[in-house]
C-alpha cells in the first residue's frame, strides 16, 4: 500500500465517537456480537477512553466472555474517571474477580493490571490485640513498588486500634471487633483527646496549674483524672445542658455502648468485602462491600525514599 492509499484508509476510518454510537445502537437492538466488535474497534481507536473500555466489558459479559470482560474492566480502571472505576469495580465483582493477598509474613508481587505497566508488591501481616472488655484481630497488607519497600512499610501496629489504616495500607477481617467496657457509661478515660470534650478537660487541667503539652508526671496524672471527671459529669448531665457537639458525641458513643451490650460489637471496616482490583496506575484498590463499590487510595513514595513511617 502506498503512503497516499494509507492516508486515504486512515481518513476513512470512523472516529471512536462514531463507533461508540454504532455499537450502542447495535447493543440496544440486541445485536450483541456486532456491538462488541464495534466497541472493540472503538477502544483501539481511543485506548485512553475508560468509558469505552467499560462499555466493551459490559458487552463482553453479555456474550458470556467473562475472562475478556475482566480484562476490559481492568483497562477501564486504569483509564477511567472515579465514576467509571466505581462501575468497573462492581462489574468485576459480578464477574467473580478477586485480588489474592499474601498470608501473614509473606510478600508477593501482584499480577499486572491491564493497561498499567507498574506492578505492586504486597506484604501481609496480622494484628491481634486484647484490652479491657474486648479483643480485636485482623489481617493487614502494606504496598510497595519494590519488595524491599513493601517489607519496610510492614511495621506491626502497636497500641490501640487506629482505624482501617493503622500501620498498614489496608486492614481487614471477616470477623467483628468488640469495643465494650465494663462500665460503658463512665469508663472512657481516652475522651480527653476527643475534640467535643477537650474544652472542659482543658479547663479542669488549667485549674490544676497544667498547661497544654505539659509532660510532667503530675500533669499526666491530672489529665487522666480530669478526663474521667469530665466524662463522668457529662454522662449524668441532662442533654439540654450539653453543647450541640457534646450531644452528637454522646449519641454516637452511647449507641456503640448499646450495641456492645446487645452483643453486636462494631463491624470491622472491610468485613465481608471483596477486593476486586489493585491498580498502581490509578493508585487505588477497588472493593465491593454489601453490593456497593468502594475505593481506597494507596499513595506510595518513590522507592528508596524515607518510606518506613506512615503508610499514607
Amino acid at each position: 500500500m502506498t503512503l497516499a492509499l494509507a492516508l486515504v484508509a486512515l481518513s476513512a476510518a470512523p472516529p471512536a465517537d462514531a463507533l461508540r454510537t454504532q455499537a450502542q445502537a447495535a447493543y440496544d437492538a440486541g445485536r450483541f456480537p456486532e456491538a462488541c466488535r464495534l466497541f472493540d474497534r472503538a477502544v483501539k481507536a481511543a485506548p485512553a477512553d475508560g468509558s469505552l473500555w467499560a462499555d466493551l466489558a459490559v458487552c463482553l459479559r453479555r456474550l458470556g466472555r467473562a475472562a475478556e470482560a475482566v480484562t476490559a474492566n481492568h483497562h477501564a480502571v486504569s483509564a477511567g474517571t472515579d465514576e467509571i472505576r466505581s462501575h468497573a469495580y462492581f462489574n468485576l465483582w459480578k464477574l467473580g474477580a478477586e485480588v489474592g493477598w499474601p498470608a501473614a509474613d509473606q510478600c508477593a508481587q501482584l499480577p499486572a493490571a491491564a493497561g498499567c505497566a507498574k506492578r505492586w508488591w504486597v506484604c501481609g501481616g496480622e494484628v491481634n490485640e486484647s484490652f479491657t472488655g474486648g479483643a480485636y484481630s485482623a489481617s493487614g497488607v502494606s504496598f510497595g513498588l519494590t519488595e524491599d519497600q513493601a517489607r519496610r512499610r510492614l511495621a506491626a501496629p502497636s497500641g490501640s486500634y487506629d482505624g482501617p489504616a493503622g500501620s498498614y495500607d489496608l486492614t481487614f477481617s471477616s470477623s467483628q471487633m468488640n469495643f465494650c467496657w465494663r462500665d460503658c457509661e463512665r469508663e472512657f478515660s481516652w475522651c480527653a483527646a476527643d475534640a467535643p470534650l477537650a474544652p472542659r478537660v482543658q479547663a479542669c487541667l488549667s485549674a490544676k496549674g497544667c498547661t497544654p503539652g505539659s509532660t510532667s508526671v503530675a500533669c499526666a496524672d491530672a489529665a487522666s483524672a480530669c478526663s474521667e471527671k469530665v466524662c463522668g459529669e457529662l454522662t449524668s448531665l441532662p442533654k439540654e445542658k450539653r453543647t450541640a457537639a457534646e450531644r452528637a458525641y454522646f449519641d454516637v458513643y452511647m449507641k456503640r455502648c448499646h450495641d456492645c451490650d446487645q452483643g453486636a460489637g462494631q463491624q470491622e471496616p472491610f468485613a465481608g468485602c471483596t477486593f476486586v482490583s489493585a491498580n498502581p496506575c490509578a493508585q487505588a484498590v477497588g472493593l465491593v462491600c454489601n453490593g456497593e463499590a468502594r475505593e481506597e487510595r494507596v499513595t506510595l513514595p518513590l522507592p528508596g525514599a524515607a518510606d518506613a513511617g506512615s503508610p499514607r
